[in-house]
């Protein structure tokens, strides 16, 4: 009786340990998929939602083969990670590699031009010392003349040189101040849907909080948007988070600003109080959700759209983890109320 006792509380602390583990193993995966560098490239979404939706699989059926089947597809998906991420850094790497080279350009055709000159003019200051060594005036006069009509010349070539330098160079210098905006926008926007991206958002919380101005945080995240994904396929789900990034923005005002957060999650900075970010959170609700066209490939498809949305106003000292931690919970209570709506 006593070794059965035994057994059954060792068997009870095994299972608690287990599922301990798959806790752990889950917050793992949830710590990842939250935390992937964002690389304003669309492969960092992909790689999100497939954590999501692994971290989604275990959860409903954590066994021991779906374990098994789980580590395996987490070791592809880093490995895959690891191998794009390194092709994306390497052409960041070789568009400032072009950049310098631009400026390389322009500094080198100023130094070569300015070399050039030097010599020239050395040697003009040479011919006038052996004019001053003459004895014969008349010769000198002559000689003089010659000289002052070569530096003239010079003079009038060193002006048209380094007007024509000038002229290169500003513009190397446009096209470079050119290439470097394109970076700032490329860094700046969300390659899928256009709209700012999750870096973006993080500078203007800071913003927002270094100004010490009152302001709202409002997190969207699509309601079933993985049923949607299943459905109509990566396709039909990327064409659905660019409806959603469009109308987003254009039921926001100038004042406010709107982000792709990452994979269907998205947030909006309001320049208001809490009691008017509420009412203007439903205004933006209403005008973001509905009926979306999708474009595939067998034609357009009528997709039912929703979304939940949180809102908390930043408080005194608040940082803006903590800040987005209260808007997203508030965002998941909306959710879990949508999903017991009749």
């Amino acid at each position: 009786m006593i070794s059965f006792r035994k057994s059954m509380h060792d068997h009870q602390e095994m299972d608690k340990l287990f599922k301990l583990s798959v806790d752990c193993y889950l917050s793992a995966i949830d710590g990842m998929e939250r935390h992937l560098p964002d690389l304003h490239s669309g492969f960092v979404d992909e790689h999100r939602e497939n954590l999501k939706a692994l971290r989604e699989a275990l959860s409903a059926s954590p066994g021991a083969e779906a374990l098994t089947t789980g580590k395996r597809k987490l070791n592809e998906e880093m490995r895959d990670f690891s191998e794009k991420s390194a092709i994306y850094y390497e052409g960041h790497e070789q568009s400032l590699r072009e950049v310098m080279v631009a400026l390389a350009e322009a500094a080198a055709t100023v130094t070569a031009e300015d070399v050039k000159n030097r010599v020239q003019f050395g040697g003009l200051a040479k011919q006038l010392e052996s004019v001053s060594r003459m004895e014969d005036l008349t010769g000198a006069r002559t000689h003089l003349h010659e000289q002052v009509k070569a530096l003239k010349a010079f003079a009038a070539g060193m002006s048209l040189a380094a007007r024509t330098s000038a002229t290169h160079m500003r513009d190397k210098l446009a096209d470079v101040e050119m290439r470097l905006k394109a970076a700032e926008r490329m860094a700046a926007t969300d390659p899928l849907t256009g709209i700012l991206n999750r870096r973006e958002a993080e500078r203007a919380l800071d913003a927002w909080i270094d100004s010490g101005r009152p302001f709202c945080l409002v997190v969207a995240d699509l309601n079933q948007f993985k049923s949607i994904n299943d459905r109509y396929g990566h396709v039909g789900g990327d064409e659905v988070l660019k409806e959603f990034g469009r109308r987003l923005a254009a039921h926001v005002r100038p004042a406010d600003l709107s982000f792709r957060w990452g994979g269907d999650e998205f947030v909006v900075i309001l320049d208001c109080n809490l009691r008017d970010a509420l009412l203007r959170a439903r205004q933006i609700a209403e005008g973001a959700v509905g009926w979306y066209r999708v474009p595939l490939r067998g034609g357009e498809q009528s997709i039912e759209v929703g979304a939940s949305f949180g809102v908390a106003e930043r408080l005194p000292g608040e940082t803006a983890p903590q800040l987005f931690a209260r808007a997203d919970d508030n965002m998941y209570q909306q959710k879990a109320v949508a999903a017991h709506a009749p």
